[in-house]
């Protein structure tokens, strides 16, 4: 969980709780009781991390230990437990840097940069958020970097930068549509309509919680109906429909009671108690007015219950300012009665705790403020550097690309040079070749040419030897005769 859970129904939930009840107690079991506090509604989630956590850690299966101490980080965070939450945030962080899962290192860096944020430590905060953003960036979790965005953009609101806290909250939102997150879509335009509800556009801050709501309704989930309710709730009053103003409080508190969400039961009946004062101020004295005013009362006082038990000023304050006002108007209205001394009495007594509560506020707001431009000087500065830092690196990786674009000029320059001379010795060797190829085809001719003539000189030869062996056969013959006619001659 990455700063907020919501529950939904899904047949993936039913599915893992027929499992979880024939699993061995192996890894496994950790695996699916983790998987259930990730999908079940925000009450139940201690429900499944906790036995996920003892099983993890009884197996010594650190990612399981990691998981579930996040969850639970997060469970206690909502339950107003801000020290047990950090302190399961720290227990996950160490097991998760152990095991070098850069995903969930920042989702649980984001988690504890909540913490830091509600604390007031905006140093930590800010510088928090941006570790896990740039780890978020780096593993391509669009949803979780988003999330880290939106909490940098509640960090500039806190800081009073309306306009850079827009931006970002709008950033945010974009990327939540681009991905289609409902849920992340939900919560960026319930943060818009916030910053517009301050900037005081009630029609459009009232546009963006309906349009939040919607979203929320559709992803069921009960903290973000809850959230978007009380703040439709408030903007129906702003604009005058108090009716509709308390009847929407009314459902924003019954969601938070579900949840047992003490900052929101706390936060919602404040609403409801000052919007029935109010509607009582605008009327005359009477039965009608009392009887708003008790309604006023009974709100406020519980309001001031749950906020003294969860120990947060703001809520002391709020709550005892409006129940210093009711306690007067019901001693005007009992001015004939015993109760007025008492409400008189009580009303001071509220008044001075509304004092208390004020002036430790301001003191921590004072020194917030000093510190918040602090902040705001360190941080704008950090981003100088790094806007610095980056120009140095595109420079660098410019100077680069040219180098690149040089060997690759160089090498494609090389390669035509090269081909250009294969072409001509290609050339030059073919020429050659068909050179040799005439010369041998012309010494054949020769050689041919000479065998004939050969042959000619051969025959030539043969007839004149044989003529000649003819002539040399004749002569004999006539000899012979010559020499016989020379016997006959002697003879007579």
């Amino acid at each position: 969980m990455i700063g907020f859970s919501y529950a939904q129904e899904d047949p993936v939930v039913d599915s893992l709780l027929k499992v979880l009840k024939t699993v061995k107690e192996d890894t496994n079991k950790v695996n699916i009781l983790f998987q259930l506090s990730e999908l079940c509604s925000e009450e139940d989630i201690l429900k499944y991390a906790e036995p996920s956590f003892q099983l993890a850690e009884k197996l010594n299966y650190k990612k399981g230990i990691a998981n579930a101490a996040n969850n639970i980080g997060y469970a206690q965070g909502r339950l107003g437990n801000i020290h047990q939450a950090l302190q399961w945030y720290q227990k996950s962080l160490k097991l998760r840097e152990e095991l070098k899962d850069v995903q969930n290192i920042a989702a649980t860096l984001n988690n504890i940069a909540i913490i830091y944020q509600n604390q007031g430590d905006i140093q930590n905060a800010l510088e928090t958020f941006h570790k896990s953003l740039k780890m978020l960036e780096q593993s391509g979790d669009k949803e979780s970097e988003a999330a880290s965005i939106n909490n940098i953009a509640t960090i500039y609101s806190n800081l009073g930068d309306l306009k850079k806290a827009l931006e970002w909250y709008q950033k945010s939102f974009k990327l939540r549509q681009q991905i289609g997150s409902k849920h992340g879509m939900a919560i960026s335009l319930n943060n818009i309509g916030t910053i517009y509800k301050v900037q005081g556009k009630p029609e459009e801050a009232l546009e963006c919680f309906q349009k939040s709501l919607k979203l929320y309704e559709e992803v069921n989930d009960k903290s973000g109906r809850a959230a978007a309710l009380n703040n439709i709730a408030f903007m129906y009053a702003k604009l005058g429909e108090s009716e509709k103003g308390i009847a929407t409080f009314h459902e924003s508190l019954s969601l938070y009671e579900e949840m047992q969400d003490k900052v929101g039961i706390a936060a919602a009946l404040n609403n409801i108690g000052s919007i029935y004062y109010l509607e009582a101020e605008s009327l005359p004295n009477g039965a009608a007015k009392e009887n708003l005013l008790r309604l006023a009362l009974k709100n406020n006082a519980r309001s001031l219950h749950t906020a003294q038990a969860l120990g947060f000023p703001r809520y002391i304050r709020d709550a005892s300012q409006w129940l210093s006002k009711i306690y007067r108007q019901l001693a005007q209205l009992n001015i004939n009665s015993g109760k007025k001394i008492e409400y008189l009495n009580t009303a001071l007594d509220m008044q001075v705790l509304f004092k208390q509560m004020a002036d430790s506020i301001n003191n921590v707001e004072t020194r917030k403020s000093g510190l918040k431009k602090q902040m705001q000087y360190d941080y704008e500065k950090k981003e100088s550097a790094l806007k610095a830092e980056q120009e140095k690196k595109d420079l660098l990786a410019n100077e680069e690309l040219q180098k690149q674009k040089v060997v690759r000029n160089s090498f494609i320059l090389g390669f035509i040079l090269v081909a250009i001379l294969g072409l001509v010795v290609f050339r030059s060797y073919r020429q050659k070749q068909r050179a040799n190829e005439i010369i041998t085809e012309q010494k054949l001719q020769v050689e041919k040419q000479k065998e004939l003539v050969e042959e000619k000189q051969k025959e030539i030869l043969d007839s004149i030897k044989y003529a000649r062996r003819i002539q040399k056969a004749l002569i004999t013959s006539e000899k012979y005769i010559e020499k016989s006619l020379n016997n006959l001659n002697n003879n007579t």
